[in-house]
């Protein structure tokens, strides 16, 4: 019976707790105050209000503070959005301009590896270099489904005409038993 006071208690203070979460979010979206601005609110009156707080150690308070300013931090950054962000960041002095990420990649990831997935480079001089995809000697099996000319795609066509310095990346059925990579020459590494 010595251990059901104590556990009451902390039942008591996390129910407490969460009820005061609740209501703190309730009462922030009337103010339009996040809700830990509320709770630092509330504990600085708390401290005023109950003098037996005022003998917590310096390092807890520390720590409360630190997770107080981090659940702050988090929480208004979740909901500030971008456009009240560049407001505030030029009001603060902050330059702030968009920028358009480059490069720009593409990445694909399989639950396998895929087999027959073929990702080459045709070299100078290759049978591949000048030639029409259609003209190519590849056979049935192999399907050429992307090329990249100068760091942008191209719509691929039989009538495609690849170059020197083009990426392939082509799909070649695992049960041929030609190996198309010679018509380029480079196999790329990845």
């Amino acid at each position: 019976m010595v251990d059901v006071e104590p556990f009451g208690l902390i039942v008591l203070v996390a129910a407490l707790a969460a009820l005061a979460a609740v209501l703190s979010n309730r009462i922030s979206g009337w103010l339009r105050i996040p809700a830990p601005v509320l709770f630092l609110v509330c504990a600085a009156a708390a401290s005023d209000v109950f003098p037996l707080l005022g003998g917590l150690s310096t390092t807890s308070v520390q720590r409360i503070v630190t997770v107080a300013l981090v659940v702050v931090l988090f929480d208004g950054g979740m909901h500030i959005g971008w456009k009240r962000f560049r407001t505030a960041a030029r009001w603060c002095g902050v330059p702030m301009r968009e920028v358009e990420p480059t490069p720009w990649s593409l990445g694909v990831r399989f639950r396998e590896r895929p087999e027959g997935l073929r990702r080459l480079r045709v070299c100078s001089g290759a049978a591949a270099d000048g030639q029409a995809i259609e003209d190519l000697d590849l056979g049935e099996a192999v399907w050429i489904s992307l090329v990249i000319r100068d760091a942008q795609p191209l719509q691929v066509r039989a009538s495609t005409v690849l170059q020197a310095g083009d990426e392939v990346l082509m799909l070649v059925d695992p049960e041929q038993p030609r190996d198309p990579s010679p018509v380029f020459t480079a196999p790329l590494n990845g």
